[in-house]
């Protein structure tokens, strides 16, 4: 188990390594108000959804400021965003942090920062989760792939090759499920899926959510649990045309109705979050 010296030094390093990197960009005001109208537009166009803002994408003033400002949800994909997000300001309560990328130590760091939900994506990082001392309920969500696609990752602490998400009805989600269930600091929330390219991701939204429906209610059937929360992130940005946006809503709607009504499952909250318009954000 990690000390609190260890975590201190965590993130006391998070912080370091990206304060320099924000200070740069501060006078980019017009990166800033562009970034500001893509999220406002996105946020009145998608308005029945959580959106949420990419953390490396913070390093812009005047965004940080608009995030904190309107209470936007903020997604941290690494620590060296999870330390921009801090730096900034944002209420941890309304950050979501993606666990994949993040070592045991970076795990437990984020619990004792108060952060609103960490994604995982196995059972041994409930555990961890579990063991570092919180006092507090931490909220979770359990990382979903397409069970067709070949979803794998080089895991940085010990060099193997493993799964990355996991697939529906397996021994492994099961075990990752329970695991969240047994552990009386641990509350599993809902479930989370990626869309796009990239390795283990669905090909589209509806794909991902009528699995992901069906889960939800095998859960409910065998864990006698009701999950509420649903959440999609995109490997690309949202896009600026209105009319593909609202035409994204419709679409995510009518999935999610289908899906709810042919499980007979409530309506969960859905959260929607996607890739930096600005990759090289953090760079001085």
């Amino acid at each position: 188990m990690a000390t609190a010296e260890m975590v201190s030094v965590t993130l006391s390093a998070i912080l370091l390594s990206v304060l320099a990197g924000t200070t740069a960009s501060r006078d980019a005001e017009s990166a800033g108000l562009d970034l500001i109208r893509r999220y406002d537009r996105c946020r009145k166009s998608l308005s029945g959804f959580e959106i949420a803002c990419p953390a490396v994408e913070l390093s812009e003033y005047l965004l940080a400021r608009w995030v904190r400002k309107q209470a936007v949800a903020v997604d941290a994909c690494t620590s060296e965003g999870l330390g921009v997000a801090i730096a900034d300001g944002i209420r941890t309560s309304r950050i979501v942090v993606h666990g994949d990328a993040l070592c045991d130590t970076e795990l437990r760091c984020a619990a004792r920062l108060g952060v609103g939900r960490i994604i995982i994506d196995s059972a041994a990082q409930a555990d961890v989760l579990a063991e570092c001392g919180n006092q507090r309920t931490q909220g979770i969500l359990v990382r979903t792939a397409d069970a067709e696609a070949h979803s794998y990752q080089w895991a940085g602490e010990t060099g193997e090759c493993i799964p990355f998400g996991l697939p529906f009805a397996t021994v492994d989600t099961d075990d990752a499920i329970t695991a969240v269930f047994a552990h009386c600091r641990l509350r599993l929330d809902g479930l989370h899926s990626d869309i796009g390219a990239q390795s283990g991701a669905f090909f589209s939204y509806p794909a991902a959510i009528g699995h992901m429906v069906a889960e939800m209610a095998r859960i409910r059937s065998d864990h006698d649990q009701v999950l509420t929360r649903l959440s999609l992130h995109a490997d690309r940005p949202f896009s600026d045309s209105e009319i593909a946006l609202a035409t994204l809503a419709v679409q995510i709607d009518e999935a999610i109705d289908d899906a709810c009504a042919a499980m007979r499952f409530p309506r969960p909250r859905v959260r929607l979050s996607a890739g930096p318009s600005a990759p090289a954000t953090l760079q001085t």
